[in-house]
């Protein structure tokens, strides 16, 4: 997928990465043109958001950081004009991660480049807009006369458990 460079060049540029991927894109999966058509999208956001960076090898988790907040703040690739939702956000940085994962074992294996991903364990945005849209909690009349369920018989430690030194009490300070 990845070419080897010349010597003395400084890696492979973020732009042959993204053509090749997309070109595997399109051969691995010539059922799916909608998959193709969006991870393009998502990508030529990576590019004009991030598109001083030259070398894949230099993107960190800070300019994934920066492409998160960009984009939450952008009105482009939006049908409607509005902002991009978070929903779009996560998806987006879900489809960085697979293009990183994909380059990073592409690079791996035809150069012996090693390099972490930088979208790996990323919290996802809440959107605040589900969360004040959400019904509140309901409770029945027996939770609210009980609210907190007492703890169940089979779930309590045994005494032999306890004789055994399997569990110890806590000790405490103030005794």
């Amino acid at each position: 997928m990845v070419t080897p460079q010349a010597e003395g060049d400084q890696g492979t540029t973020i732009k042959e990465c993204v053509d090749a991927f997309l070109k595997h894109l399109e051969v691995h999966s010539p059922d799916e043109p909608k998959t193709v058509q969006r991870y393009r999208s998502v990508l030529d956001h990576f590019v004009r958001l991030l598109g001083r960076l030259r070398f894949v090898g230099a993107v960190q988790r800070k300019h994934i950081d920066e492409f998160k907040s960009a984009r939450a703040g952008d009105k482009q690739g939006r049908r409607s004009g509005g902002q991009v939702t978070p929903a779009t956000v996560n998806f987006e940085v879900s489809t960085l991660r697979t293009f990183l994962n994909c380059l990073i074992r592409e690079l791996v294996r035809e150069l012996g480049v090693r390099m972490a991903n930088p979208c790996e364990r990323f919290k996802p945005i809440r959107d605040a807009s589900k969360a004040a849209n959400r019904r509140p909690t309901t409770y029945n009349p027996e939770e609210l006369e009980h609210p907190v369920a007492p703890v169940a018989a089979s779930t309590a430690p045994s005494h032999r458990a306890q004789s055994r030194g399997e569990l110890r009490p806590e000790p405490h300070g103030w005794v």
